[in-house]
């Protein structure tokens, strides 16, 4: 907190506001004050900004944003941007260890509502894997079902559907079968 005002300020200060092309840029959006936020981004420069959204239901973000992020905080930023004309995008985690189907069609249903606001794109969505050093990770690990000598080559983090015909460790089967997600 403070970081982007305190650049915003010297780079006025220093006549260097829009002299800069800054491809993009990722907030979290419990930390975005409004319009000011992106207002500032804009001025210096970032085309466009993008939030790890992870998911739109409630209870999801409630358990792995520590109900530090809400969907009403995605809601504000995605109608602040909207307003101020600057494009900004996020993606969602499908699978998280807990998660439903029931909370999987709330993400999809907000997600369509967001997308309603001009200038949000999702730019896709993820498949929730352990990766080392996570906390889903040492939970896997404790259970046997990862380890560090498994071949990584396997390891699909890209935003399509390649993950699916992988063998990597997914840890919501119990569920949301791999098959239906």
């Amino acid at each position: 907190p403070g970081r982007l005002e305190e650049l915003h300020s010297k780079m006025a200060a220093a006549n260097r506001l829009g002299r800069y092309r800054i491809e993009m840029v990722s907030v979290n959006a419990n930390l975005v004050k409004g319009e000011d936020t992106i207002r500032m981004l804009s001025e210096i420069g970032v085309v466009f900004f993008g939030i790890g959204m992870e998911s739109l239901s409630d209870r999801v973000l409630k358990m792995f944003k520590k109900d530090v992020v809400k969907f009403s905080h995605i809601e504000s930023v995605v109608k602040a941007a909207a307003k101020l004309k600057v494009t900004m995008f996020g993606t969602l985690v499908f699978g998280f260890p807990g998660e439903t189907f029931a909370d999987i069609g709330d993400s999809i249903a907000r997600l369509d509502y967001l997308r309603s606001f001009n200038g949000f794109l999702s730019d896709g969505s993820y498949v929730c894997q352990p990766l080392p050093g996570s906390a889903l990770w040492a939970r896997a690990y404790e259970k046997g079902l990862v380890s560090l000598d498994m071949d990584f080559s396997t390891l699909r983090i890209d935003c399509d559907s390649r993950f699916l015909t992988s063998q990597w460790h997914y840890g919501n089967e119990e569920n949301v079968p791999r098959k239906d997600l």
